[in-house]
């Protein structure tokens, strides 16, 4: 039986050593589950939400549950190349998760990912040259110059430390602590040279994200149940089983123990199937 679209409030396990959980409806309408094994994929703002607002009743709860976030140390920018190279459409055509760089790897620990990408990105970002201000008459004008035949995008992943984290409001809701720290602002650094690199050669232009700088998104986060040797440095084990309570699996990005420098989605795939296998020969 699959309960679309609910929301799920609290996990509490049982004397008969199975798992209540708790969940609400569309409507708000409460409703309950029982079972002996649960595998939350959450990802990695839900997952560590669902167990803190479970800590009451899951006794011996890492103290690491919410902390260590990550984002895969995800750095977005966009190229403007110049005028005598062959024009593109920016939104068609492979895009970033196609294409990855290994250069500065070995030295830097990135990788870069210059693609194509939906034509909202840009205009969700504050993608302007440093020069001119993200907004106005000037702005606007050069949007029409290099907007759509000669912007691509690119993104820079690398192995930041995860130094965010997910805390519960008073009203059980998650709430993200993330600070730009000397580490991530280093981290910025070191990836807006890789891509200067790349572009100024070609007689291009690295653009910026955000008001001042560069976007450092989310789209890539984890690490905030991460897999460790002990509750001091993690939330569970080496197959996802949440340390002191049995059949309580932790299947999703929240489980990576810290950034991979490249697109995590195999990676997570592959970890949810290596624990699914687990589950299976162990019931």
């Amino acid at each position: 039986m699959v309960r679309a679209e609910a929301d799920v409030q609290h996990l509490e396990p049982l004397r008969d050593g199975t798992y209540r959980v708790t969940y609400l409806e569309p409507g708000r309408r409460r409703g309950e589950v029982d079972g002996d094994v649960v595998c939350i994929a959450g990802g990695a703002l839900a997952t560590p939400t669902i167990l803190l607002r479970s800590a009451e009743s899951l006794s011996g709860l890492s103290e690491q549950v919410g902390r260590n976030l990550s984002n895969n140390g995800d750095v977005g920018s966009f190229f403007e190349m110049p005028p005598d190279y062959p024009s593109v459409d920016c939104y068609k055509g492979r895009e970033n998760t196609g294409i990855m760089l290994y250069e500065f790897w070995d030295e830097h620990r990135i990788t870069f990912h210059p693609g194509l990408h939906p034509l909202a990105l840009f205009g969700a970002l504050e993608v302007h040259p440093p020069d001119i201000r993200p907004f106005g008459l000037e702005h606007k004008r050069w949007v029409e110059e290099v907007f759509p035949g000669r912007i691509i995008a690119g993104l820079c992943m690398g192995l930041a430390e995860g130094e965010g984290r997910v805390v519960l409001t008073d009203d059980g809701l998650p709430e993200i602590q993330f600070s730009l720290t000397d580490r991530l602002r280093e981290h910025i650094s070191t990836c807006e040279s890789a891509m200067a690199a790349v572009v100024e050669p070609a007689g291009g232009r690295l653009l910026h994200t955000a008001r001042e700088g560069y976007e450092y998104g989310d789209a890539h986060s984890m690490g905030t149940c991460r897999i460790a040797e002990t509750t001091e440095l993690g939330v569970c084990d080496r197959n996802g089983e949440v340390f002191g309570h049995e059949r309580l699996f932790v299947v999703d990005s929240a489980a990576l123990p810290g950034p991979l420098g490249v697109n995590p989605a195999l990676t997570i795939g592959a970890n949810a199937e290596r624990i699914a296998d687990f589950v299976v020969a162990n019931r």
